[in-house]
């Protein structure tokens, strides 16, 4: 069984996620986010709640440097000089970079190299 683990962008940087809240009516989502920035010896809290965030999965797969991929993350595909987003395809019932599935055969054959929210310009065509 995977765990069950989130990461949020707030329009600035991503957080590892403590706890989601109001997720049933997918209105004003918000979240007790651990700020590595944050804690003892800082004037900061650990612990902080946003709202309006951008929510990404963990798959539940690592890439081929044992780093978890996560929905939203950009990820080499398979040996190329291509990159493609993480997403999950309701329809088919599992995580897809473009039209190739991500499975645990295959996951650890690409390389993380960024993700969608910080690294926009790893997707733009060129």
């Amino acid at each position: 069984m995977r765990p069950i683990k989130f990461k949020a962008w707030d329009g600035e940087r991503i957080y590892e996620v403590r706890s989601l809240h109001n997720l049933h009516s997918q209105v004003n989502i918000h979240a007790d986010l651990c700020d590595s920035q944050g804690g003892l010896g800082t004037d900061k809290p650990a612990v902080i709640t946003k709202y309006n965030l951008q929510i990404m999965q963990f798959t539940g797969l690592k890439d081929k440097n044992g780093v978890n991929i996560y929905e939203g993350d950009v990820i080499t595909v398979s040996r190329s000089k291509q990159y493609g987003t993480v997403t999950w395809n309701a329809y088919q019932s599992g995580w897809f970079v473009g039209a190739k599935r991500l499975n645990l055969a295959n996951a650890n054959t690409n390389t993380v190299v960024g993700n969608f929210f910080e690294n926009p310009e790893l997707l733009e065509d060129k």
